[in-house]
């Protein structure tokens, strides 16, 4: 109903209540949480994959060095140690 005057009323606010308060800011918060979660484990892969590439670079320096700069003897060496790992890594128990 409208007033006789012709005049819209303003609809009464409620008062919002603390579960639903609880509701909204989970809402807005659970994206931010599952981006903070994918983001972190990429930056821990990354932080990984830089500590192994610093200690490959070590590695193959110290080996090409000892063995006269024979640089591509280094790397194919350094393949078949990571590739045994791996296989060693693989094989069941």
């Amino acid at each position: 109903m409208s007033p006789p005057n012709g005049i819209q009323s303003e609809p009464r606010l409620r008062e919002v209540t603390w579960i639903e308060r609880l509701a909204a800011a989970s809402v807005a918060l659970l994206p931010m949480v599952l981006c903070v979660r994918v983001v972190q484990s990429v930056l821990v892969s990354c932080a990984l994959g830089d500590r192994i590439l610093h200690l490959d670079l070590g590695l193959f320096q110290r080996l090409g060095q000892s063995m006269g700069n024979h640089r591509s003897l280094a790397s194919l060496l350094i393949a078949v140690g990571y590739s045994l790992l791996d296989d060693f890594n693989a094989s069941p128990a």
